[in-house]
């Protein structure tokens, strides 16, 4: 069965997990809901002092740039990684987290990676209003470019969700892999353009950034949201043929051993 037919028969069981995934992470807490919009505001508010007061950083973007502005730049990138790294950190112990499953024949051990991804959008949707809201209050107009946000996000949702196929079926054999995808996780929010402008990136390592998919949909993010801009159409294609050649192997990867998951957790 393909990735996408897998997808489709169990639509309404990838709706029931996402819900439950989403109000588990609250259950029991005081204030609940709230929270999925609290943490992003406070984060916000840290990213701005932090380096906008005390670190006097300045994006070069604009003329008059305002610390609030920095703020807002710095963390429309923290959005696009956080999207990717909460897919890919709770990735390589997702099997392990439902051994319950793994004993059902017929359950689709597949989709636990969709309602992971699923999940991590709805929390990055929370993050964005909480982005667009803070920067109407600054007095920065919306753009039409902000329809274009589920399609600069294709690329790292099939980048995501690739990768996490293969780390969630590598995982259940070599149980130092979360261990490893924790420490690369920190090693690629600095090598990406995260608190930092691709500008400021030295001509000789700017290179590097072109093979970084990451990097590049966090500028395109930043062009579209905050600055009103077109992104590079020739990089997203060719980020999205790269994302989905990953999509296709993680998927064909994973469902090639789930076979073996039972006799090993």
């Amino acid at each position: 069965m393909s990735v996408f037919s897998s997808i489709s028969k169990n639509k309404n069981l990838i709706t029931q997990l996402t819900k439950r995934d989403i109000l588990v992470k609250y259950r029991g807490s005081m204030l609940g809901m709230i929270w999925s919009i609290l943490n992003p505001l406070i984060m916000l508010i840290i990213y701005t002092i932090v380096f906008g007061e005390i670190f006097k950083s300045k994006w070069g973007n604009t003329e008059n740039e305002s610390t609030f502005i920095f703020g807002l730049t710095l963390f429309t990138g923290m959005i696009v990684y956080n999207l990717f790294s909460e897919v890919l950190s709770r990735s390589a112990t997702i099997i392990q987290s439902n051994v319950n499953y793994v004993k059902k024949i017929i359950f689709p051990l597949e989709i636990l990676i969709v309602v992971l991804m699923l999940t991590a959008l709805f929390n990055g949707l929370i993050s964005l209003i909480v982005l667009m809201i803070m920067n109407i209050f600054l007095g920065q107009a919306l753009t039409w470019t902000i329809l274009l946000i589920p399609v600069v996000l294709f690329p790292i949702i099939l980048l995501s969700m690739g990768l996490a196929w293969f780390l969630a079926a590598l995982g259940v054999f070599f149980k130092d892999t979360n261990y490893i995808v924790t420490l690369v996780l920190q090693i690629v929010l600095f090598l990406s353009p995260v608190f930092y402008s691709i500008e400021n990136v030295p001509d000789y390592l700017k290179g590097i950034y072109n093979f970084n998919p990451l990097g590049i949909v966090i500028q395109q993010m930043r062009e579209i949201v905050l600055w009103g801009e077109m992104p590079n159409w020739i990089q997203w294609g060719n980020i999205t043929c790269i994302s989905f050649v990953i999509f296709v192997g993680g998927y064909y990867f994973f469902t090639k051993l789930k076979g073996a998951f039972a006799d090993v957790i």
